[in-house]
């Protein structure tokens, strides 16, 4: 038993959300995905139906930084045969056995920053061309 804690899950409804996480990911600075993990995304064709991202924390008490994440992916559904009742999923793949959960939500954070600031320079790029048109 998990003494009544639900561990929290986000649901994305696009692809495209995946990769974008998957891309912070494997681009970051530092990258939080080590070598091998690296080698077994770039194998990966696709993404498909029940693709999970996992993100395991754990606390280590008699450390300072104590606390650590591992990250994990199934890339989903195995079979797109809709005659089946059930689908099967691929196995999980380790993306990275250790990272700091502060290197982790570092690494999130700059994503955020550096898309709300990308949005804002295309939102004045295109406020700036609508007044040329006037």
């Amino acid at each position: 038993s998990r003494g009544g804690c639900v561990p929290p899950r986000l649901y994305f409804t696009s692809e495209s959300h995946l990769h974008t996480l998957l891309n912070v990911f494997r681009y970051s600075s530092p990258a939080l995905c080590d070598e091998e993990g690296l080698e077994q995304l770039a194998d990966i064709a696709e993404l498909s139906y029940l693709t999970q991202i996992v993100i395991r924390l754990f606390e280590d008490r008699s450390d300072p930084s104590r606390f650590n994440c591992e990250l994990f992916l199934s890339p989903g559904a195995t079979t797109n045969d809709p005659s089946q009742n059930t689908s099967r999923t691929a196995p999980y793949i380790t993306l990275c056995r250790s990272v700091s959960c502060e290197t982790l939500l570092s690494c999130l954070s700059q994503a955020i920053d550096l898309s709300k600031t990308t949005k804002d320079s295309v939102d004045e790029a295109g406020d700036a061309a609508g007044s040329h048109d006037s």
